[in-house]
């Protein structure tokens, strides 16, 4: 809750930093105009949260989407255009998921002031996903010894908001398979290397207009074994990947990221100033 709205977004038992920082609710506070009011989103919500939203006894009717998203697994499947949802208001980070490129609306994380800061002069962040369905144990443990002997930091994503931060700001290079690790990483002007496991890093690429060829596909592992285990060497191909991103020399930069940076902000503060418009607030202010 935040003044007499509900903000529902992804809140996973492992911390996800991209998860908690994708919540309108640390950017802005709203003033609701109505009785019940939800906000969904950031983050993947293949339903558009209405089982999040039944779990409350709200409805679609009640509730504004900002800046959700879809996630296929196969980053070569096209996701459905969306033309019209029944919430109140609503828009998708997904830009080829909507029928109009006005219902594009990008993560509200690029509010956040550690993407002002810019790159390093130099060094490399090697930044995954520390979830195990993403980045299995034996994944991890060869992604470690390969940033060791390469001089690389290794961070993943169920780090505090400062190691991020200055993680971003004390190196130059990228290589992440974190949604927003690619996210953050290209709007403050990183060079940055994607391996990436499903649709979504497609649709954020063409969200920033970039070619996705360089994206490195690797497949998240889908079985489990005995005691929750992960069959198999499961993190060979994310390996796999992170070495071909870089050998081949597989980077990807904004020609402008501040101008990028400024009008997806832009695009957010609109999207408040159309709920006061529309009647969904009665105000909304910007977060310190």
């Amino acid at each position: 809750m935040s003044s007499d709205v509900i903000f529902i977004h992804k809140q996973p038992p492992l911390r996800n930093i991209g998860d908690e920082l994708c919540s309108p609710r640390h950017y802005f506070d709203l003033r609701s105009a109505r009785e019940r009011l939800a906000v969904v989103g950031g983050g993947v919500f293949a339903d558009f949260g209405e089982r999040d939203l039944a779990r409350r006894g709200l409805t679609a009717q009640d509730a504004v989407l900002w800046g959700v998203g879809r996630s296929l697994k196969r980053g070569s499947d096209s996701l459905e255009r969306i033309a019209t949802l029944p919430h109140l208001a609503w828009g998708l980070r997904d830009i080829d998921g909507v029928a109009d490129p006005e219902r594009f609306l990008p993560c509200v994380s690029c509010l956040h002031p550690m993407l002002d800061a810019g790159a390093g002069q130099d060094g490399t962040l090697l930044f995954v996903n520390a979830e195990p369905r993403v980045t299995p144990a034996d994944g991890e443990t060869a992604l470690r010894a390969l940033a060791a002997a390469r001089g690389w930091q290794f961070l993943q994503n169920d780090c505090s908001d400062q190691a991020m931060r200055d993680a971003l700001r004390g190196n130059r290079r990228v290589i992440t398979n974190s949604f927003h690790g690619a996210y953050w990483s290209l709007l403050s002007g990183h060079d940055t290397f994607v391996t990436g496991y499903s649709s979504k890093f497609v649709s954020l690429f063409r969200a920033f207009g970039l070619d996705p060829q360089p994206i490195v596909r690797y497949e998240k592992p889908r079985k489990l074994g005995f005691c929750g285990r992960l069959r198999g060497r499961a993190g060979a191909g994310l390996l796999n990947g992170v070495v071909q991103a870089v050998d081949e020399n597989r980077v990807v930069r904004l020609a402008d990221s501040r101008a990028m940076l400024a009008a997806f902000r832009e695009r957010n503060l609109a999207f408040a100033q159309a709920l006061v418009a529309e009647g969904v607030l009665k105000a909304y202010s910007l977060r310190a």
